[in-house]
């Protein structure tokens, strides 16, 4: 299996890479579909660990509330 450079870049490559594909038929709606649903969850989740870290690196009031949560 081919391992994919995981940057923003790249997953933006990846994006109109399949756009471009899309339109010239070399893929369906359906797996367009397929490749933009994992995209956005890719950036979901890095939100969320963006958040996590402003949160964090905050004040050490931050850590204590995020222990006690315990996370």
């Amino acid at each position: 299996m081919k391992q994919s450079n995981r940057t923003t870049q790249n997953l933006r490559d990846m994006l109109f890479s399949q756009l471009d594909d899309l339109i010239d038929g070399k893929i369906t709606a359906q797996q367009a579909k397929a490749a933009s649903g994992l995209a956005s969850q890719i950036i979901s989740l890095s939100k969320l660990e963006l958040e996590a870290a402003r949160f964090v690196s905050g004040s050490i009031e931050g850590i204590k509330e995020i222990k006690q949560l315990g996370m």
